[in-house]
């Protein structure tokens, strides 16, 4: 991965593709909440089906293979992923 200043400790787009999991193990969906960013989080079973979307938080702790990982809004829209 090229250095980011901003995100130092950002993964590349292979890693941040798999499944994302809350530390109580539910499937995790991440998205800006409009068109002016803001994070939305989306909780689902393991079928698929939406539990819940929380829209109240910066950043959000979750679980990629067991590891832990931040997930926030980035600068310019988007969502980006960095280790803990």
């Amino acid at each position: 991965m090229k250095y980011n200043p901003r995100y130092p400790k950002y993964i590349c787009s292979i890693c941040s593709s798999k499944d994302k999991y809350s530390p109580d193990r539910m499937l995790l969906e991440f998205y800006n909440t409009d068109l002016s960013g803001g994070l939305k989080i989306v909780y689902k079973d393991i079928h698929g089906n939406v539990l819940g979307e929380d829209d109240s938080k910066s950043e959000f702790l979750c679980l990629i293979d067991g590891k832990d990982f931040i997930v926030q809004e980035a600068r310019f829209g988007g969502i980006v992923i960095q280790k803990k």
